[in-house]
């Protein structure tokens, strides 16, 4: 898309880039009105990382514990409710009992992890999953600690379900490219000549 805007000399409005930009926004704003503002923690040398995954039970009740699973070892090797999460202050949990539940597992840089949360299910059994999609990242290099951005159970920011963004996002869109074509001279002209064409006629 950036080599056809480039040699077509149209400018392009990039919704991945814009959709991604609002959710570091929220995300950000998550952090920080809970509190818990993570800077990761690099570790010269190291060649693994810790990363701990983080996840906002907002007005969920938690009957039993909040369990991570995905097709890792660390994360139970895609068996459900066996990988528990922490809200006691311990496995790379950030503060007790305030209703994020999080889990510290070691990754090698540049490994892509896929995980899902499940609420209180029994072992071995798909019950009580998070969002219908898979969540996603690619471990970064540098090694140490890295904290991933808190997550909200049962929501993906930005995102009416796993595909496609919703209205907010939809919103954000339409208005980007509002803003691109006010500002581009060449729709500018076009619409005024439009305008010419159409009001000519009506004054002859």
């Amino acid at each position: 898309m950036q080599r056809i805007s480039r040699e077509q000399e149209v400018p392009l409005v990039d919704s991945c880039e814009l959709i991604g930009v609002a959710k570091q926004q929220i995300e950000s704003e998550l952090e920080e009105r809970l509190s818990l503002q993570a800077v990761p923690a690099p570790a010269p040398g190291a060649s693994d990382a810790a990363v701990v995954f983080r996840v906002f039970m907002d007005q969920v009740v938690v009957s039993k514990a909040m369990y991570i699973a995905g097709p890792h070892p660390q994360l139970g090797d895609n068996v459900p409710n066996r990988v528990a999460m922490f809200d006691d202050g311990t496995h790379g949990d950030q503060r007790a009992a305030d209703n994020v539940w999080s889990y510290s597992a070691t990754f090698s840089p540049g490994q892509k992890i896929f995980y899902v949360y499940t609420n209180s299910g029994a072992e071995g059994r798909w019950e009580n999953l998070d969002v219908p999609k898979v969540r996603t990242f690619t471990v970064p290099a540098g090694g140490g600690t890295v904290y991933r951005p808190i997550e909200t159970f049962g929501k993906l920011y930005l995102q009416a379900d796993g595909f496609h963004t919703n209205s907010v996002g939809y919103d954000l869109i339409a208005r980007a490219v509002r803003d691109t074509l006010v500002k581009n001279d060449k729709f500018q002209a076009l619409l005024h000549r439009g305008e010419t064409n159409v009001a000519g006629p009506a004054t002859r």
